[in-house]
């Protein structure tokens, strides 16, 4: 008798002793994600809390039903905790500054961003891109455009008992108009939406300004936060740009992963992305790094001033602004260093304007915005990508005959910024189209592919 109690005892403790270190595992994913997500789709995106728990948060993993939050509108704060009682994650809204989370300090970025944005009352009546309006097209057109309106219905239709799609927003630009856009209900056109990793593509843009600014080069040496070898001294902005740096930095969003204690437990993104270990020589093995990206716009930020009031200040002075991009929203993290890899808010027609600007060459109505080097560049597979991926861009071309196409049944030249949950900003120069996708994809057999075969098929016809 007394050895089976101490053998129930035993496992007992053992069960303890898994559960608390299951609990402990799980804790930043667990409050840290939903805290986050929740904060900036309230304050950021407008959106109803309920519908981004319901349908965004609880949907991404079981784990996130073993959580529940709290907001206060007071202080503009969400609260998650684990089982509802214990490991609370704690995010804030910042005027101007979004949404960041609160570590042990309630350390928040450093600034307050205060920007005072004339309303410009012509946006409505001027077509996009100098406004927002749709394109007034001739009426062989208009029965087009009557078509195209209607396929981008069905992006918003939710089927019973069927994945759901969880479309935000999907806009259509053909030869530089805007023909055609929709929204669900609760955001319109001017309403900042989360781009996830298309995030990347807006940071190495803003890398590409600030070198056609100041005429320096990308194959220049770039001066990391840390370094723990000498051989990272190698590291160029290319290198970095191209995803190529050679950084064992795991892209992987589970307990203890690199992803996941970057985005969620630390206060210095780019320094903890810069002290991972060098595990290939730089510039000679590609690997999808969101760390990079985040050290890349930290590398931003030191040129432009060092700070995040002076990164802002670049950021929309010399580039949003001249595309008229004014409702974007960066958020950062402790430090005040824009998280590039993921937390760029704007609107589906402000990202058109961006593709616009790569698909016609870095002009501007006339402004050179982007040197054509840099747009060379930028579209130029990287050399171990196998033709998939630029300077913080999607590509689709073929290097060799075994790479394999993102897009196959779309041409070549397609590029696209693209984002977790099914952001997506494709751009086809052959075809003259852009086309705008953002939500939170839930349906795997839903392709973007098939959507932008649709749209083109309405326009040729």
């Amino acid at each position: 008798m007394k050895r089976r109690q101490k053998i129930l005892v035993v496992i007992g403790s053992l069960l303890v002793l898994i559960f608390t270190l299951f609990t402990i595992a799980i804790a930043p994913i667990a409050t840290g994600y939903p805290a986050k997500y929740m904060c900036s789709s309230v304050y950021v995106n407008t959106m109803n809390p309920d519908t981004v728990w319901s349908h965004y948060i609880q949907p991404e993993s079981p784990i996130f039903r073993l959580v529940d939050y709290s907001i206060d509108d007071d202080t503009k704060t969400v609260e998650v905790k684990l089982y509802g009682l214990i490991l609370p994650s704690k995010a804030k809204f910042i005027d101007g500054c979004g949404c960041s989370l609160l570590g042990d300090k309630s350390d928040i970025p450093v600034n307050e961003i205060i920007r005072d944005i004339p309303i410009d009352t012509q946006m409505d009546t001027l077509e996009w891109p100098l406004g927002s309006s749709t394109a007034a097209l001739s009426e062989e057109n208009k029965l087009k455009q009557y078509k195209l309106k209607a396929r981008l219905e069905k992006e918003f239709v939710e089927e019973p008992n069927a994945p759901r799609k969880n479309t935000w927003g999907v806009a259509v630009a053909y030869k530089d108009q805007l023909w055609a856009e929709r929204y669900m209900e609760g955001i319109d056109k001017y309403t900042p939406l989360l781009s996830w990793s298309a995030s990347k593509s807006l940071t190495g843009t803003l890398a590409g300004r600030w070198f056609t600014l100041s005429g320096e080069h990308w194959e220049q040496q770039a001066e990391l936060p840390a370094a723990k070898s000498n051989s990272k001294s190698e590291i160029t902005w290319k290198d970095i740009l191209q995803m190529q740096d050679g950084l064992a930095f795991s892209e992987v969003y589970q307990p203890f992963s690199d992803a996941t204690e970057m985005l969620y437990e630390s206060r210095n993104m780019a320094l903890f992305a810069s002290t991972k270990e060098q595990e290939f020589p730089s510039g000679t093995h590609w690997r999808y790094s969101s760390g990079t990206t985040n050290i890349l716009s930290w590398l931003v930020k030191e040129k432009t001033g060092g700070n995040q009031t002076s990164f802002e200040q670049f950021a929309r002075t010399e580039f949003l602004d001249v595309l008229g991009i004014h409702e974007a929203i960066f958020e950062y993290d402790g430090s005040g260093t824009f998280v590039g890899s993921s937390y760029f808010h704007a609107s589906p027609q402000s990202w058109l304007k961006i593709g616009m600007l790569y698909k016609n060459r870095g002009k501007w109505f006339g402004n050179q915005l982007l040197s054509e080097e840099w747009v060379n560049f930028a579209l130029r597979p990287a050399s171990d990508s196998k033709g998939r991926y630029g300077a913080q861009i999607w590509l689709n071309k073929t290097t060799s005959p075994t790479d394999k196409q993102l897009f196959p049944k779309l041409p070549e030249d397609t590029f696209m910024f693209q984002g977790y949950q099914g952001q997506y900003i494709v751009v086809i120069p052959s075809w003259d189209l852009m086309v705008v996708r953002m939500g939170v994809m839930r349906d795997p057999q839903w392709k973007m592919e098939q959507l932008i075969l649709d749209i083109n098929n309405i326009l040729d016809n």
